[in-house]
């Protein structure tokens, strides 16, 4: 089932930002992107991507993680927006991970 796009993606990263901002902290948080994409069903998702700051995730309160995503999908869908929001986090800690020489044997 395809979801009608009723809030435009300016928007819905201003509505984003707000929440995120709300569970991290202001000064956390660097930003958040939104792409539309589709999930293995066909059903329109919005991908929203949040860029925070060093230390961030790993020292945010325990239920910030799904506080943010709750609350932004309460907001979408307050505002009109019936796509489902996926939330993917970047973290310069996330960057360390990838850089990192694989641990163990073939």
């Amino acid at each position: 089932m395809k979801a009608k796009a009723m809030v435009s993606d300016e928007k819905i990263g201003e509505l984003a930002l707000g929440v995120t901002k709300a569970h991290f902290g202001a000064d956390k948080v660097l930003g958040v992107s939104v792409e539309a994409g589709l999930d293995p069903w066909d059903d329109e998702i919005l991908r929203l991507t949040i860029r925070l700051t060093d230390g961030a995730l790993e020292n945010a309160p325990a239920d910030a993680v799904l506080d943010t995503l709750v609350g932004i999908r309460r907001r979408l869908e307050e505002a009109g927006e019936n796509r489902r929001p996926t939330l993917h986090y970047d973290a310069p800690e996330y960057d360390a991970v990838e850089d990192a020489e694989p641990v163990g044997g073939p």
